[in-house]
């Protein structure tokens, strides 16, 4: 800067024109050029009319061989200007697809070579942004990075990476990326986001929106630091202007791109408000893209990735649209990820099915797995459901599938929920060499299937046991089980019932339930205690006295429900199903609903849905009788 200032200087002090003479070149710049020129020799205005002649003829060049065969006439007069409007016109005519060379063939054309030859010895006086745009040129038509005039300019850029605006930064990124890796594109590679972080600051243009998408996703695909992009998305969050739906939706993905973090909610909720006001402006693609990307960042952590009425919509799109069975499941399979119910498009799905059965007999295994993990995440059931159900329970899709993507117990764990118990899936669960793998990769959802699956299978299938796992490998998926590490209902049922001898927590159940809590009622809702002696281990220890009740209270969270209907999760409502089959009242409560409750209308709460449990009971009792 200092250089730039001195030289400057020295031009004012050298100038004919006085200090405070101010000079409008707008108003004098032609008639001072015609001066010029006016003064210098003949030979010498021949010369610049010559030149303007030689920069115009190669704008308007229509073929690339007329760009070439200019070149090789006037490479000795061509100054940077020309070279680089020779590149430029190249450049055009190549990527609209009108040259009548292919890019091999310029490559290998003598006149590019000395194109090239000249550029070089040029080089030293083109600017910064010319560089890169030579750059582009020469890599576009696939000269080698380890070229000479590839070096030349990848030298003069990395002497200026200083002095590269953020877009320029982000655009010589592309560039390199696209390059054969060389030493020095490596080493520019480095270099570039820590170029990038040191310019943000002072650079970033925060009045338009665009330029700092662009640097947002710039920082997704580098390792800048957090303060980066802290600094980008408060920059970004503090924008109040315009903001077209396409630049919405960049940020958004861009955001979705990053690993999750609270520091995202005000904007991720924002963008996907203006998205639902402006669906109509995207197309299938980025809908489907935006939801996939919300969804795989979507945890009960992070809750603010859902919307359920942007969810509504996607469905909505697929149907209006009538885009067809596939890709109907295909949002099925995002909706399950974040546990949203929609009933249209599930009708949707079963109806094409319905329309033609060979879509579900022999279409994609993967299409199957996916439609059937959407049937069991609720209660609800399609229309035309005892015609899906029977086609789920003969199809052969699942035989010969050996697609890694189907996790077996999961399959099977749904057809159970859908009350479907289909041999040749609940073997390819129950293998060995499956199980084995299961404890590798020891996923905690595998140990909850395969647990799931026996209660089911004891309870309802008995006959089908012989094809469970070992009982080792089962007692071994139970210890695998992560349980409650806190009981929210325990103080208030010890208040309640009377101390510990009438409330025993945590109790399980040689299927390898875990119930919160279980207490024994007498006729009249009286509480009966455990003797000293029957502090129980497993619900079947219990020694049940007369004329009493096991009750078993099991505290359910909001992610045992689904997250827009609030309807308990097929899974969770089978364990509680097979748990009452072993002799159990179990009453459910909603902690989420009961600690919002005012602490004094708690207990009351508790006590009434305990007492309307067993009323139920004794009701459905005389009805037997």
């Amino acid at each position: 800067m200092a250089n730039v200032l001195k030289l400057m200087s020295n031009f004012f002090r050298k100038s004919r024109f006085p200090r405070q003479t101010t000079i409008n070149f707008n108003s004098h710049f032609s008639s001072v050029t015609k001066d010029l020129v006016r003064s210098l020799p003949k030979e010498q205005t021949t010369a610049i009319h010559n030149q303007d002649i030689l920069l115009g003829s190669l704008k308007t060049a229509s073929t690339t061989s007329n760009i070439l065969e200019i070149v090789k006439s006037h490479a000795v007069v061509m100054n940077n200007k020309h070279l680089m409007q020779a590149l430029r016109s190249l450049f055009t005519l190549q990527k609209s697809g009108q040259s009548q060379l292919s890019t091999q063939q310029i490559l290998k054309h003598p006149d590019f070579h000395l194109l090239c030859r000249t550029l070089r010895k040029h080089s030293g006086v083109i600017e910064l942004n010319e560089t890169i745009e030579a750059l582009k040129v020469v890599s576009y038509v696939g000269v080698a990075s380890d070229s000479t005039i590839v070096q030349v300019l990848l030298q003069l850029l990395r002497h200026q990476v200083n002095y590269l605006t953020l877009p320029q930064i982000i655009f010589l990124d592309f560039l390199l990326a696209q390059m054969k890796a060389t030493p020095l594109i490596e080493a520019m590679q480095l270099a570039l986001p820590l170029i990038f972080e040191i310019q943000l600051s002072t650079k970033l243009d925060r009045d338009n929106i665009n330029h700092m998408a662009d640097c947002l996703l710039f920082a997704t695909k580098k390792n800048v630091s957090a303060k980066c992009v802290e600094n980008l998305v408060s920059s970004i969050s503090r924008y109040n202007g315009p903001m077209e739906t396409k630049t919405a939706m960049s940020i958004l993905w861009s955001l979705c791109d990053f690993k999750p973090d609270e520091l995202f909610e005000p904007l991720v909720t924002r963008l996907i408000e203006d998205l639902i006001v402006d669906i109509d402006a995207l197309n299938y693609g980025d809908i489907e893209t935006t939801l996939t990307k919300l969804t795989n960042r979507y945890s009960s952590k992070y809750p603010f990735y859902y919307n359920d009425i942007f969810c509504d919509l996607v469905a909505n799109y697929v149907m209006d649209q009538d885009l067809g069975c596939e890709a109907a499941v295909f949002v099925l399979k995002k909706l399950h990820k974040v546990y949203h119910t929609n009933d249209k498009l599930l009708n949707y799905v079963s109806k094409k099915f319905m329309d033609d059965p060979d879509l579900f007999h022999n279409g994609d295994p993967m299409m199957g797995f996916n439609f059937i993990n959407f049937l069991a995440l609720s209660d609800f059931r399609p229309i035309h459901w005892p015609e899906i159900k029977m086609m789920i329970a003969t199809t052969n899709m699942f035989k010969n599938a050996g697609r890694r993507e189907i996790i077996w117990l999961r399959l099977a764990a749904n057809m159970c929920m859908l009350n479907i118990y289909k041999t040749d899936v609940l073997e390819s669960a129950f293998r060995d060499n499956y199980i084995q793998k299961v404890f590798k990769t020891n996923y905690q959802s595998d140990y909850e299937n395969l647990i799931l699956l026996n209660q089911a299978i004891m309870t309802y299938k008995i006959d089908i046991q012989n094809i469970m796992p070992s009982p080792q490998a089962l007692q071994a998926a139970a210890n695998k089980l992560k349980l409650p590490f806190e009981y929210p209902l325990e103080g208030a049922l010890l208040n309640v019932f009377g101390g510990d001898k009438y409330v025993k927590t945590g109790v399980k159940t040689k299927l390898y339930h875990h119930i919160d809590h279980l207490i024994m009622l007498r006729k009249g809702g009286f509480p009966v205690a455990f003797a000293s002696s029957n502090s129980p281990n497993y619900l079947e220890d219990v020694v049940l006295t007369e004329d009493s009740q096991m009750i078993a209270i099991m505290g359910l969270y909001a992610h045992h429900f689904t997250s827009n209907s609030k309807r308990l999760k097929s899974k969770v409502g089978l364990t509680l199903r097979t748990l009452e089959s072993q002799g159990c009242l179990v009453i459910p409560i909603n902690i989420t609903d009961w600690l919002q409750l005012p602490e004094f209308e708690r207990i009351p709460y508790l006590m009434r849905l305990i007492k309307e449990k067993t009323n139920e009971q004794d009701l459905a009792s005389k009805d037997i009788l």
